[in-house]
């Protein structure tokens, strides 16, 4: 018999903000130099094992995955979600599977209660600051990021009171599909509207579900009266999309020697970050290649410069299929989740799903995450002499979603056709 579990996870998505730029030498320009932009002060955690696998496993999937796309088809995972219902998972089983589980997050050296402890941690720092709006103190962005354990079988106390102390988990009782999918549309505010089909029968045993949800304002958002439909310049053809446009002369910037990325902040500490392959090579491509030590390179590489970003608007709705690629990096299909419930051994996971909502308008950025794992049934000013440098977001390209302090990513995709959904 197949082991109904499932792991299941949704999160909101940003986009990191590019620095702003070059400043001009007093005597050239006859404006006044601009001071640099504050540096990013890190936390001790963005160099700990949870942050840096977690960025090493959506890596990977996203090299796994993106060379499959077609021209019309975006890639938007979260990584922070998946890892976080995979853990639930570790501390769950034992043998291969946990093993397998760790070895695919790059956690298969650390010690599970130092896993635990920084997870812990880490879920405290993603707490958004509070920020003055209209003489009242109000979160400086939305985010929820929620765990629960659901099952037909009573779990063991032990485990029920790790994943409480370190991953906010609640033990409930599984009663069908309609009290999942309630919970999921609460926790992510209607974003992630259902998670299983409440038609079909669900002979769950347990059930491992992760919720996170992020809506942001841009540091400087986008003029509404500055968006226009241009041509965005895709592999298959070349369509109309709404650009949204900002000049910003201190826009964090990065150039390697294919690409050039930017890093847009949203109020609060969270940031988008867009990777704009170069002219002649596709985004399917650069996904394919990229690395965690090409990321850390781009990410301790901005610079101030003078940009003139255009970035297209969009919605987009992700779906992929995860099990093949979490089985390709170490994680078997059978195992044994006896640290949950005896009765629980020699169980197996047939199906892994993930799926994704992004949002991206002049105000700022939402997006939502769902993960699955489980069976297959049921799813479906004046003129100086320099001139701002142009990012014209005008072909498909990358983008993640990252945590300023921790360096946690958040989300990360490929975006081949930034349609808009009415």
């Amino acid at each position: 018999m197949s082991f109904r579990l499932f792991l299941i996870g949704a999160a909101v998505s940003l986009f990191v903000a590019f620095a702003p730029g070059c400043q001009q030498r007093e005597e050239e320009s006859g404006m006044p130099e601009l001071p640099l932009p504050t540096p990013i002060a890190m936390h001790p955690l963005s160099e700990g094992a949870v942050v840096s696998g977690t960025t090493a496993f959506g890596i990977a999937l996203l090299r796994e995955l993106a060379p499959a796309l077609k021209p019309d088809e975006n890639l938007f995972l979260s990584p922070y979600s998946l890892s976080q219902a995979m853990l639930l998972a570790v501390n769950g089983s034992q043998g291969k599977m946990r093993t397998g589980l760790l070895e695919a997050l790059s956690l298969d050296t650390t010690p599970l209660d130092t896993v635990n402890d920084d997870s812990r941690a880490l879920m405290g720092l993603l707490v958004p600051p509070m920020h003055t709006e209209n003489g009242t103190s109000v979160p400086a962005y939305e985010w929820t990021v929620v765990n629960a354990v659901w099952s037909t079988v009573a779990p063991k106390q032990d485990y029920v009171d790790t994943v409480a102390r370190c991953y906010g988990a609640d033990a409930l009782p599984f009663i069908g599909a309609g009290g999942v999918n309630l919970w999921a549309h609460e926790k992510t505010r209607g974003a992630v509207p259902q998670m299983m089909d409440p038609l079909l029968s669900w002979p769950v045993e347990l059930l491992l579900t992760n919720a996170v949800h992020f809506k942001g304002v841009w540091e400087s958002p986008f003029p509404v009266y500055d968006t226009s439909d241009e041509p965005f310049y895709n592999i298959g053809g070349t369509t109309q999309r709404p650009f949204m446009h900002r000049e910003d002369r201190q826009m964090r910037w990065h150039s390697g020697s294919n690409y050039e990325a930017v890093s847009l902040p949203y109020r609060g500490g969270v940031s988008m970050v867009v990777i704009l392959p170069r002219s002649g090579n596709s985004a399917t491509d650069f996904a394919a290649a990229f690395s965690l030590d090409g990321w850390n390179v781009m990410q301790n590489g901005f610079q101030p410069k003078w940009i003139a970003l255009a970035l297209p608007k969009f919605e987009i709705k992700n779906s992929a299929l995860l099990g093949k690629p979490l089985e390709s990096r170490g994680v078997p299909s059978l195992g044994d989740f006896s640290p949950v419930a005896e009765s629980l051994r020699g169980k197996q996971i047939t199906y892994v799903v993930h799926n994704t909502l992004l949002r991206v308008n002049e105000e700022g950025t939402e997006a939502a995450a769902v993960t699955m794992m489980g069976p297959s049934q049921g799813f479906a000013m004046s003129e100086p002499k320099e001139k701002p440098r142009p990012f014209v977001v005008n072909r498909p390209f990358l983008c993640a979603i990252v945590h300023d302090t921790t360096g946690t990513v958040l989300f990360l995709g490929v975006i081949n056709d930034p349609k808009v959904t009415q």
